[in-house]
């Protein structure tokens, strides 16, 4: 084989052995995140997330009132199971999701919202039945009124602080429980309110988002360490074939120097 051709064909395969490894790496990354809230009531229970020919058990065991932690799993469609009911739902890559599991009915699975740059966003989540349909209000305001079992709110916009929450019968009735909860600027959360069947009513907060610094700090990693995967494949590919080229120049130049 020429030295030309043979030169070639090297590069070709060094090329095709990172195309490889740049698509099983971005197979790899196709993620998403989800986390339980036990509304449940009775033992602990367990979120198992399906998806992708992969069982993952999502954040361990949670106890009533209680919300596990964000788990990484492969996004695409998906079955959901914990405390005997199952869900199915298509897991966005690199979105978030929380999944309730309420007293009566299958499991609640949202998709969590953005956080918003010098607010707070949070939405409501009712998964105590007995409660009947409530007024739900946020200091001194008003913020859902009539709301519906194991069903949730849209994200709403306030201000950071720290406010009592209170459920409220229909139509200004009276409280009927009260919480603080306190709310960071550039942050969103779910608040779920349990409580049935003997369980003592609360609201289980967990964070949905949080702004992130707008660039990374400086590791010496270069375009990795902002999360750029471009950058740094473009330089592996560069000496790979700096390297190619590099040995087949020397074997070249090994045989014109032997007698």
């Amino acid at each position: 084989m020429a030295p030309r051709v043979r030169i070639r064909v090297l590069i070709a395969c060094a090329v095709a052995v990172l195309m490889v490894e740049m698509t099983a790496a971005a197979a790899a990354s196709a993620s998403s995140q989800v986390r339980l809230v036990n509304a449940r009531g009775g033992s602990a229970i367990s979120l198992d997330v399906t998806a992708g020919g992969t069982k993952t058990a999502a954040g361990g065991a949670v106890a009533y009132g209680q919300a596990g932690a964000l788990t990484s799993v492969p996004s695409g469609a998906a079955k959901l199971s914990a405390g005997g009911k199952t869900a199915s739902k298509s897991l966005t890559d690199g979105a978030g999701y929380t999944v309730v599991a309420v007293p009566k009915g299958a499991l609640l699975v949202l998709r969590n919202g953005k956080a918003s740059a010098g607010q707070a966003r949070l939405r409501l989540v009712h998964a105590a039945p007995e409660l009947g349909m409530p007024d739900v209000m946020l200091g001194s305001k008003t913020i859902a009124q009539g709301v519906k079992y194991h069903t949730a709110s849209g994200y709403l916009t306030v201000a950071p602080g720290t406010y009592k929450l209170a459920i409220t019968k229909p139509n200004g009735g009276a409280s009927l429980f009260t919480s603080s909860v306190s709310l960071a600027a550039g942050s969103a959360f779910t608040v779920v309110v349990t409580g049935s069947a003997g369980n003592q009513e609360h609201l289980v907060m967990a964070t949905d988002d949080t702004i992130t610094p707008s660039s990374a700090p400086h590791t010496g990693l270069g375009g990795l360490a902002h999360g750029g995967g471009a950058p740094w494949l473009l330089a592996l590919l560069a000496a790979l074939v700096a390297g190619t080229l590099g040995g087949a120049t020397q074997l070249r130049r090994s045989r014109r120097s032997r007698p």
